[in-house]
């Protein structure tokens, strides 16, 4: 038994560290879908060319337009004189003639209009994110639309294991998953998603990733009971995060290659604004008459491919929205070989399939839609384009041989490599052709300097303490610890900081007001009427529990009936002494009443007789009478207090609705006073751990400074080791 729970916790060990690795890579990823995505938008809505440049462009081309449309028309007025014929010609005539002249006017005059009012539409559908609430169905709208991208893919496959909610632990106690994973929640995504939208980050994601509760598990067939427990993940994270980061990649790329075409497509709008008063003149020529059509699919197409790209991807995300649901028709079909290995061949098998959908999309649309196959059509695939191939390569060819060569040669060996390397991947050389060659050039560069027996930071040293008589390793001590205090505990302060101002305190703000609220409904007119009418009924029944403790004592009918009473009860289901029947239920109440009936009769004689002597009697009395605003002597008979006790019983029963209501609401401000008090705890363990950190850079500075104090000789001896 102990060698198994030895090798659960080693597996668990591996399993969490491999979680916590993809969760490394989809934390990059997933914010770099932010970034990418944030550039695709801006670019998208963006414009080269303002109304004034515009304008100006077109007031200059009006009147070699003007000139062209006289010259038209006298040469039409020749064409008429010659052959009268083409007067009534369709194609030459002078109705067409006449509507083509109107035509060019009206588009010369509101092109710049219709090119500004679609930019604006084009920002208004962007802001309002009109694409991505039509293909994902969600109705809100977007502020961060690259943030909800990355959060509605991400959060498919990062969601909390439903099933274990209400399951039995270990320690006999029932899972509750929102003790166990405070910081998210499946429904709104809780702290993670607020902190992901607003601050593009994932630190909570680690919170929950590896939490783990053993539960009974009822299909393990072993007799013993730790082995009737399963150890299960609070967190689903499907194929421990490898199908969250090949997701992410898909995405990822899709955007990055989308990014690309979309700049194109920038430069492409602001060509064809340019041009647009040429198809709009050539329209008067009889043979170019084609080209204002063509000019303005080119536009339209241009214009929505924008759109298009968008909505590819929302449906993207859209689809492995469906593939995660466990209650989706297409999980259903594969029902009989689900489970971890089952279900991520599926997705993996379905991220590829929607990698070769996003390169067919181009045919599918201009199948459906042949006005978008045009000189203008973009690609909608996910290779780069050749000339971005090529500037990639001249980046990776210089990065991969100047980084060889600033390892193997230093700074010269760096900066001949950034060169050599980028032209060699300008030309399309591979990457490892690139540095085998550096490679050989710092191996020829190495053996000089070993022959020399040299390096260039020992020379270095050796002549400025040479020349100039200081020593450099206080200096180098000093600026350790600055860049301590500047790179590690600044920032760690910072954070601290900004957590205690932008996170704990408008929680506790909103505890304030949650209070406030529980003392509203505290206040509430009908909350203190319930108290008075609760106070009312309390006095009555102290005053009838003592009348009724002080008939017992004298009263020997009452006696009797008790006693009776009493018998019947430790007798239930045995033959009755006195009537010879079997004792039940209804003999034991048809007792009960008749000593009710003596005793209330009895109570009433016995409280007026006694309310002057017993103090119990007058201080109940009494109380009534201030509790209702009455004077003292006010209520001085049992008839009195009994009216007022069955007021207060009927003012319970007819409010009793309203008060359940405010303590329903009650009962839900106190829970999310809990839940905000939890919050508050995940912020607080946040803050500790940075001090905890704060706490070992000051010791790295304290063990600085004592460096600092130390001989020159044990000096050397550090800065050498």
């Amino acid at each position: 038994m102990q060698f198994l729970t030895i090798w659960d916790d080693i597996l668990t060990a591996v399993v969490n560290a491999i979680r916590t690795l993809f969760m490394v890579l989809c934390d990059l990823v997933y914010r770099l879908i932010v970034i990418t995505y944030d550039v695709f938008n801006r670019i998208g809505t963006a414009a080269i060319l303002d109304n004034s440049t515009v304008s100006e462009i077109y007031r200059k081309v009006g009147l070699l337009i003007g000139l062209f449309m006289v010259f038209r028309l006298g040469w039409s007025f020749v064409l008429y004189v010659i052959n009268p014929d083409l007067i009534a010609d369709k194609k030459s005539g002078v109705g067409n003639i006449v509507k083509k002249v109107l035509i060019v006017m009206v588009l010369l005059g509101t092109t710049p209009f219709l090119f500004r009012e679609a930019f604006q539409l084009q920002n208004v559908l962007n802001k309002q994110n009109i694409i991505g609430r039509i293909v994902s169905g969600k109705s809100e709208i977007l502020d961060e639309p690259g943030q909800n991208l990355a959060w509605y893919a991400f959060s498919s496959f990062y969601r909390l294991d439903d099933s274990l909610q209400g399951m039995r632990k270990k320690d006999n106690t029932n899972v509750n998953l929102l003790y166990e994973c405070p910081v998210y929640n499946n429904e709104t995504g809780g702290l993670l998603k607020e902190e992901f939208i607003n601050n593009n980050s994932f630190q909570y994601a680690y919170e929950c990733l590896n939490n783990t509760v053993d539960v009974l598990d009822n299909k393990l067939e072993s007799q013993e009971i730790d082995r009737n427990y399963e150890r299960r993940y609070v967190i689903n994270f499907d194929g421990h995060g490898i199908i969250c980061l090949l997701t992410g990649a898909l995405i990822l790329w899709t955007v990055l290659m989308y990014t690309i075409q979309l700049g194109v497509r920038l430069l492409q709008l602001a060509y064809l604004q340019l041009i647009a008063p040429i198809p709009i003149m050539l329209y008067l020529d009889p043979k170019n008459d084609d080209s204002l059509i063509k000019w303005s699919k080119q536009c339209l197409t241009t214009f929505l491919d924008f759109f298009i790209r968008t909505a590819v991807m929302y449906f993207i995300v859209f689809i492995i929205q469906l593939l995660i649901d466990n209650d989706s028709p297409f999980m259903d079909s594969f029902s009989d070989i689900r489970g971890f290995i089952g279900d991520s061949y599926i997705n993996i098998i379905m991220i590829i399939a929607l990698l070769i959908f996003a390169k067919r999309v181009p045919k599918l649309l201009q199948e459906v839609f042949p006005a978008l196959k045009n000189a203008a059509s973009l690609d909608f695939g996910l290779k780069p384009p050749k000339e971005a191939m090529q500037v990639g390569g001249l980046i990776a060819g210089a990065t991969t041989a100047g980084a060889i060569g600033l390892i193997g040669g230093g700074l010269r060996g760096g900066l001949g490599g950034i060169f050599k390397g980028g032209y060699q991947g300008f030309k399309g050389t591979k990457l490892k052709d690139v540095a085998s060659a550096r490679a050989a050039t710092n191996l020829r560069n190495r053996q000089i300097r070993e022959d020399d027996n040299t390096t260039f930071a020992g020379r270095t040293e050796a002549r400025l303490r040479n020349a100039f008589g200081f020593n450099t390793i206080p200096a180098k001590i000093d600026k350790q610890i600055k860049q301590i205090d500047e790179n590690d505990i600044k920032p760690l302060e910072d954070q601290i900081k900004n957590i205690k101002e932008n996170n704990i305190r408008p929680i506790e703000d909103q505890i304030k007001v949650f209070n406030d609220q529980k003392r509203a409904i505290d206040n509430d007119p009908t909350m203190k009427l319930k108290q008075k009418n609760d106070n009312v009924i309390g006095y009555y029944k102290t005053m009838r529990d003592e009348a009724e403790k002080e008939l017992l004592k004298k009263d020997s009918d009452l006696i009797g009936w008790k006693n009776r009473i009493d018998y019947l009860q430790s007798h239930y289901g045995e033959i009755d002494s006195l009537t010879g029947t079997k004792i039940d239920g209804s003999l034991i109440e048809a007792n009960k009443s008749h000593y009710e009936t003596e005793l209330k009769s009895k109570i009433e004689t016995w409280v007026d007789a006694n309310k002057n002597n017993n103090e119990i009697v007058k201080s109940a009395m009494a109380q009534t009478a201030l509790e209702l605003g009455l004077n003292v002597g006010d209520i001085d008979s049992y008839g009195d207090i009994n009216t007022r006790y069955e007021d207060a019983k009927t003012s319970n029963n007819n409010i009793a609705t309203d008060i359940a209501k405010l303590r329903d609401k009650k009962v839900k401000i106190d829970r999310q006073i809990e839940q905000a008090n939890m919050q508050i705890d995940v912020f607080n363990r946040d803050i500790e751990s940075k001090n905890r950190q704060i706490e070992g850079h000051n010791k790295r500075k304290e063990q600085l400074e004592k460096n600092k104090k130390r001989p020159q000789a044990d000096l050397d001896a550090i800065n050498k080791k």
